[in-house]
């Protein structure tokens, strides 16, 4: 497992891989070192050794899509970084081919119904001033929810109408603009509370909300308007749906949202398409059924 362990500070040094990514790959990686081993009848060096039709048996023990296109970009990944370092001979990864993932479309509310959210959120007093700040934040800046909780009052520029996300996914600083009614509510918020510095999300002792309980926020403001399982993902998607869907282009979105690739980007166009197939087929009288 030492081969795993130096993969591992490798990718956390030069890819800035999350804690989740290395517990996954981890996990895959010992149980292709199990796979190899009892395909060799050895225990001795089984990364070395392994052959590209032991790493597709390992493969073929099944799964859903998703999780054997995560563990082939896992071995590609450990073995162009093995053959880098001089640690293999050749590398039996090369020609592994990714499963086709279709991710499910999300779906998000009307720009309407969440515009009845941001102006009623959930709570009372200074709570409701700060969880309106969540909407406008969620759904006007596409943020992750980590970057909602990470985000700190330095990082609001409200006389420019922008936000810096520092260390989004992938380590990388991005800065969005926001629009007048997020930098209202930050306003008012900041004003309610008598924020200085530190967390912009806090509690009632002013520590840092947590991811939970930003959840919750969503989640409960959801069930005070009759919107069940709203989650705060559901507005970093409400965002993404909503610019295309206006003409925004891909590229600006993807920066904004802080996509890796544009082709992250890409499946808010479908969802957009979708959408406007739904109204094509309620409204046009030639697209009804029987007509």
């Amino acid at each position: 497992m030492k081969l795993v362990d130096a993969f591992l500070d490798s990718i956390r040094a030069e890819r800035a891989a999350s804690p989740h990514t290395q517990r996954a790959y981890r996990t895959d990686l010992e149980d292709l070192a199990a796979s190899l081993s009892e395909q060799n009848g050895s225990p001795d060096a089984p990364f070395v050794s392994a052959t590209t039709l032991q790493l597709r048996a390992w493969l073929a023990r099944g799964g859903a899509p998703a999780s054997v296109a995560r563990r082939i970009s896992c071995v590609r990944s450990f073995y162009r970084w093995a053959a880098r370092e001089g640690l293999v001979s050749h590398n039996p990864a090369e020609r592994l081919r990714s499963p086709r993932v279709h991710a499910p479309l999300p779906r998000v509310p009307h720009p309407e119904d969440l515009g009845q959210l941001a102006d009623d959120p959930h709570g009372s007093g200074w709570r409701k001033f700060r969880n309106k700040v969540v909407f406008e934040l969620g759904w006007g800046a596409g943020l992750r929810v980590s970057e909602l909780r990470g985000l700190d009052v330095a990082d609001l520029d409200l006389e420019r109408g922008e936000l810096r996300v520092r260390q989004g996914k992938g380590g990388k600083d991005r800065l969005v603009p926001i629009g007048p009614p997020a930098v209202e509510a930050a306003r008012a918020w900041i004003a309610a509370a008598d924020l200085k510095a530190g967390p912009v999300f806090q509690n009632g002792r002013g520590g840092r909300l947590t991811v939970r309980a930003l959840y919750d926020v969503v989640r409960q403001t959801g069930l005070d308007h009759g919107v069940s399982s709203l989650h705060p993902h559901q507005l970093r998607h409400a965002f993404a749906t909503h610019l295309i869907g206006a003409g925004a282009d891909l590229r600006s979105t993807q920066e904004m949202l802080g996509h890796a690739s544009v082709s992250t980007t890409q499946r808010y166009a479908k969802v957009d398409l979708v959408e406007l197939e739904l109204v094509y087929r309620s409204a046009h009288p030639h697209a009804r059924r029987g007509s």
